[in-house]
């Protein structure tokens, strides 16, 4: 049997093309003229085949979306009126033939000025939120996401996905099965390069030359990239190295650390929210609008120089449980990201609960206020970086995902962060004192025992003003030693009575007693 194929042919195809809307034979002043009418039905249609539909933010507020080449952009009613514009002008032109009777038959010529007049005519019918309602909604579940062992990086030219166990793979958008959110793409094509930039030296400088501590705090870049939330989260803590009592050090690359960051996150880094930078001298966590410029779309909170005066269980439940977003005029939403904070102070963490949700790590001191970055390598990330520096920067920073991707957050022994704590959250004269007190219990881990009013009144003999601004100087004098204690992992154990004692490497008969009295109360 013969089998027939049908071809479309030309007119047929132009047909289709202008199917959107209705003509109709009118009589003006003794003239016959076309009437072009779009309908709401043909409208919708019509925005459905250019790809445009909705979305749910969190389930409940619709935005515009227009899907191209498997990306997504978000889109006003003004930019969706702009696109038909835009297919209108390019339709090829198209004649219609009516018949006025049996033998007359007459010929228009439609143009796209007479669609998009059309289409002006009937825009007050057709832009409102009763029409757009009828475009079809897209889901979280059709964009492209990073999974527990996978993370992608999206440029201009094509998709790079990390796997565990596996090599990075460069991928078509083609091949992607979902979509992608076009503020995600990163507005560069990209390269991979096999030379180190001045990038990776940047980085080994402020890790010390030091290999593991290289591999540390890439592994730390790693795991903020990684955009998945379904696990236990902590936030990257990012310090000095420097021991000092001074009120700021700075300058040893946090910074640059942070625009890092802010590249590989962010299509337009001027405007686009996936990487949020709030100050955190002017941060107040009784304002309720203090992740304001938080959006759904946010990953990474950088929460920059962290003062002093703000403890680190302020972020706690921000971190594990995600942080309340409220803006004007809209309701408030849940976000989940995760924390990068730098700070020129150590963090300090009296709950080892609280500890757990933060890992830190403490930047060399080969930058400084006297030689910058841009001092030695004559730029300011990325001014002037040709498309090899920035295949060179982008290739290290897949590298750090990848470092994070196969073996997790990897951490190194502290170098001064437990001493800069005690210096910090004490004083200078309490800490040289103390240590010259305890030096012969110390040296041995002996036990050593205070009578807590005498050993007071020896330090205040000696420096009587450095307690002299607190209402119970006595109570901060312990509490110091406490903290002392902690930091430096000395066991300690108190006893009260009628003359409180304080006991340091106390033996096993000692720590009996305070726990005895312990479970008395």
């Amino acid at each position: 049997m013969e089998k027939y194929i049908t071809e479309i042919t030309d007119v047929e195809k132009n047909e289709t093309l202008h199917d959107f809307y209705n003509y109709a034979l009118i009589k003006e002043n003794d003239k016959k003229n076309l009437k072009l009418n779009i309908t709401k039905p043909q409208f919708i249609r019509l925005l459905i085949r250019l790809n445009f539909c909705k979305y749910y933010i969190n389930g409940r507020n619709a935005s515009y979306i227009h899907i191209k080449d498997n990306r997504a952009v978000p889109v006003t009613d003004d930019v969706i009126f702009s696109e038909l514009v835009n297919y209108i002008k390019n339709l090829p032109p198209r004649q219609v033939s009516i018949a006025i009777d049996a033998e007359t038959m007459i010929t228009f010529d439609i143009d796209s000025q007479k669609i998009i007049d059309a289409l002006i005519n009937n825009s007050s019918n057709l832009s409102n939120k009763v029409t757009f309602y009828f475009l079809p909604s897209i889901s979280d579940l059709e964009f492209q996401k990073d999974a527990a062992q996978e993370k992608y990086f999206y440029f201009n030219n094509t998709v790079v996905r990390l796997q565990k166990r596996a090599k990075p793979e460069k991928l078509e958008y083609s091949n992607l099965t979902k979509k992608v959110w076009e503020n995600n793409i990163i507005n560069r094509d990209f390269n991979f390069a096999a030379s180190r930039g001045d990038f990776e030296l940047f980085f080994e400088k402020i890790t010390g030359n030091d290999p593991e501590r290289k591999k540390s705090l890439m592994s730390m870049v790693g795991y903020l990239l990684h955009n998945y939330f379904d696990y236990d989260l902590f936030a990257i803590y990012v310090t000095d190295i420097n021991i000092e009592f001074s009120e700021r050090a700075g300058g040893t690359g946090k910074g640059i650390i942070s625009k890092a960051l802010r590249q590989m996150c962010n299509r337009d880094t001027n405007k686009d929210t996936t990487f949020v930078k709030i100050d955190g001298v002017d941060f107040d966590k009784t304002n309720e609008r203090r992740y304001s410029d938080v959006d759904v779309n946010t990953q990474i909170i950088n929460i920059d120089d962290l003062p002093k005066k703000i403890k680190p269980d302020t972020f706690i439940t921000d971190i594990s449980e995600g942080v309340g977003v409220r803006k004007m005029y809209a309701d408030k939403f849940n976000q989940q990201v995760k924390f990068y904070i730098s700070t020129n102070f150590a963090p300090n963490f009296d709950n080892p609960s609280d500890r757990r949700r933060a890992k830190i790590f403490e930047l060399s001191n080969y930058y400084s206020d006297i030689l910058r970055p841009s001092d030695e390598f004559k730029w300011f990330f990325g001014n002037e970086w040709t498309a090899t520096d920035w295949d060179e920067f982008y290739s290290f920073m897949i590298r750090c995902a990848d470092e994070y991707m196969q073996n997790g957050v990897t951490e190194v022994s502290e170098v001064n962060y437990s001493d800069r704590v005690i210096m910090e959250t004490t004083c200078e004269d309490f800490v040289f004192w103390f240590e010259e007190q305890i030096a012969p219990y110390t040296e041995k881990r002996s036990m050593a025992m205070f009578e807590k009013r005498e050993f007071y009144a020896l330090y205040t003999a000696k420096y009587s003003e450095t307690l002299a601004v607190y209402k119970k100087p006595m109570n901060y004098f312990w509490d110091w030693v406490r903290i002392y204690c902690r930091k430096k992992s000395f066991p300690y154990s108190e006893f009260r009575s009628t003359v409180d004692e304080f006991y340091i490497f106390p033996d096993s008969l000692t720590m009996q007693k305070c726990k005895n009295q312990r479970k008395k109360k």
